[in-house]
């Protein structure tokens, strides 16, 4: 099943929209004391910000990471041994799944993984096979990201 996260956002938007005009209505036809209109905003207001906080964790966390890396990350190379589609989209974009080899600038090996969104006009630009230039998050060398200044290199 694929997510698209723009559809995603339009439904929550449209949800927060009609609970708040059943609010609305509920309100202005009965006597809600000051206890009920305070749970029913607090409720919503918590309501909003678990949905903002899901949209944040699908969509930018990753691109934050990998500007990040791309600044402080030590470099590396990867070779990549499996390709994944997700199932996810972002406006119309696959996220794909890249299994990595990573070797890090003192020769050490290991496996790691990372999720990628591209383009949906080139879905196939990552391969099996292919080595690509990586930076390295210094404390956690579980996390990569491909080093975009340089592309991939075979």
């Amino acid at each position: 099943m694929k997510v698209d996260i723009r559809a995603l956002l339009i439904l929550l938007i449209c949800l927060t929209g009609a609970t708040a005009l059943i609010l609305w209505i509920v309100f202005s036809e009965m006597r809600a004391d000051n206890k009920t209109i305070i749970y029913t905003i607090s409720g919503l207001v918590v309501f909003l910000g678990l949905m903002a906080l899901l949209y944040y964790k699908l969509a930018f966390q990753q691109i934050q990471l990998s500007k990040r890396l791309q600044k402080e990350g030590i470099a590396g190379t990867a070779l990549i041994t499996e390709v994944k589609d997700t199932g996810t989209t972002f406006s119309e974009n696959p996220q794909i799944l890249l299994s990595l080899e990573v070797k890090d600038s003192r020769g050490e090996r290991y496996n790691a993984s990372l999720l990628k969104v591209v383009s949906k006009y080139t879905p196939f630009i990552y391969q099996p096979g292919m080595t690509v230039a990586v930076k390295i998050d210094p404390e956690n060398k579980m996390l990569v990201a491909i080093d975009e200044t340089l592309g991939p290199m075979t």
